[in-house]
């Protein structure tokens, strides 16, 4: 099956948005700061799945077993109607990684830098879905490895100050790479290997 035939089998995508979504893969990653975000701002009354936060508490725990605890900017990776009020106990969010950051950290650790930033602009890297610069956030790629469980009560305060919260919310299109990225990332083909 081509990818293109997965799309217009996907119940997911809209109808109406198959060809047109398919035209913009096919010139991937070739304009995505012009697709991938909606040009609308983030509604007062819901949030939902790929929505961009800033600033949301987050931990993670080292090497050595301790909490290494925090700000950042997540994306919400739960599903939209897992996140209302009362639905479930708590929302998985995924940390945002600012590129700056990471080529410092990158530079300190590896010869091959620009490969990999290459590679995460292209979005060959599984577990990293590339975001390009809008508004105050720079570019960025969001990191499905270290994903998080935020009290579902504490995503549901954040909707009556939701303007000082919610940076960005993805386009149609923007929302379906989303899904092809995380499905990528938690569910991809496992090789055949004879026994």
């Amino acid at each position: 099956m081509t990818f293109e035939d997965a799309i217009h089998k996907a119940f997911i995508i809209l109808p109406e948005h198959k060809e047109e979504f398919i035209r913009y893969l096919k010139k991937f990653p070739d304009g995505i700061e012009k697709w991938l975000y909606s040009p609308s701002l983030i509604s007062s009354d819901s949030l939902y799945q790929g929505d961009i936060l800033i600033n949301l508490p987050t931990c993670f725990i080292d090497d050595d077993g301790d909490t290494i605890q925090g700000e950042d900017f997540v994306v919400l990776v739960s599903n939209t109607c897992d996140m209302q009020l009362g639905r479930k106990e708590f929302v998985i969010v995924s940390p945002i990684v600012f590129l700056d950051d990471y080529k410092e950290h990158l530079n300190q650790f590896s010869e091959k830098t620009d490969q990999v930033l290459q590679d995460i602009r292209k979005n060959r890297i599984f577990s990293f879905f590339y975001l390009p610069p809008r508004n105050i956030l720079p570019e960025s790629f969001i990191d499905f490895s270290r994903m998080i469980s935020i009290s579902n009560g504490y995503i549901n305060n954040i909707k009556r100050n939701i303007s000082h919260k919610c940076l960005l919310s993805l386009s149609p299109h923007g929302f379906y790479l989303f899904l092809i990225k995380l499905t990528f990332h938690l569910a991809r083909m496992e090789t055949l290997t004879s026994v």
